[in-house]
C-alpha cells in the first residue's frame, strides 16, 4: 500500500510540470517520475489483475505520454512493462489505441510493441478496438504512422 500511496505523490507532481520548461523539468523527472514509475509497476505486480490494477495502469499511461520522450522514462517502462504480467493491459486497450498515433517517436515504439505483446497473448483482445479504430472518420486513427527500428 505504501508504494501506491507513494507513486501517487509522485505521479501528482509529475503531473503539476506539465508547464514547465524541458530544464525545470529535469529534477522533478530524476525526482518523482521514475520513483513513481517504478512504484505504480510494483503496486501492479503485487495485485491481481483487474479493477485494482486498471487505476494504475492509466497512470503509467499518463506518464508515458507526458514523459516519455525522455531515455531514462522510455526505459524504466520498457523494464516495467517486461516484468509484469500482459494481462494488466487489457482493459488499457482502447487508451493505448487512441494514442497509438503520437507524434513522439519513442512513445510511438513503446506503444507499438505494448500492442504486439498483448496481440501475441492475446489476438481476440485487440480485433474489436483496431476495428473501430480503422472505422474511425478522423485521419489520423486510421493512418497507421511507421514505426522507428
Amino acid at each position: 500500500m505504501s508504494d501506491f500511496c507513494s507513486s501517487l505523490v509522485c505521479c501528482s507532481a509529475c503531473v503539476s510540470t506539465q508547464r514547465q520548461t524541458n530544464q525545470q523539468k529535469a529534477p522533478v523527472v530524476a525526482n518523482h517520475v521514475i520513483p513513481a514509475i517504478e512504484g505504480f509497476f510494483r503496486s501492479i505486480m503485487l495485485q491481481r489483475s483487474g479493477d485494482n490494477t486498471r487505476q494504475d495502469v492509466l497512470r503509467l499511461l499518463q506518464l508515458l505520454l507526458t514523459h516519455g520522450t525522455r531515455r531514462d522514462v522510455d526505459q524504466a517502462l520498457q523494464h516495467g512493462i517486461n516484468t509484469v504480467s500482459i494481462d494488466n493491459w487489457l482493459h488499457a486497450i482502447p487508451q493505448i489505441i487512441a494514442r497509438i498515433h503520437t507524434p513522439h517517436n519513442s512513445i510511438r515504439k513503446l506503444l507499438h510493441d505494448l500492442l504486439s505483446k498483448i496481440g501475441r497473448a492475446h489476438p481476440q483482445a485487440l480485433v474489436y478496438p483496431l476495428t473501430v479504430a480503422s472505422k474511425s472518420q478522423s485521419p489520423t486513427r486510421y493512418v497507421i504512422l511507421p514505426v522507428p527500428p
